[in-house]
């Protein structure tokens, strides 16, 4: 082999890698637009501009809001079992009873 022909498959082989390199980034960089596209789909709509750093506040909050209205639900849910389980206790006691069972 040459110097030249050594020269030419190394220069060719530099520009592969560099190739590579850059498809790598391209898909990396479509992989995170289209993450950023899924999570404002799955926000509630909003008006305002969209940026980045806003899109990912507005998730921030949201979830927040979400945790916070699942625990809310939780202790409602609890409340209500509690007076299902006060009722039932109630009715069982009562003197008619036998009467509903």
């Amino acid at each position: 082999m040459t110097t030249t022909d050594f020269l030419r498959v190394y220069h060719s082989r530099r520009e592969e890698i560099r190739r590579q390199r850059i498809e790598s980034e391209q898909r990396r960089r479509d992989e995170l637009r289209d993450g950023y596209r899924r999570l404002k789909d799955a926000l509630p709509v909003s008006h305002q501009k969209s940026s980045k750093v806003s899109l990912l506040d507005r998730a921030t909050t949201h979830i927040k809001y979400l945790e916070m209205t699942q625990q809310q639900l939780q202790t409602r849910l609890q409340q209500a079992e509690n007076e299902t389980s006060r009722l039932r206790q109630c009715v069982a006691s009562s003197p008619s009873a036998s009467i509903l069972y």
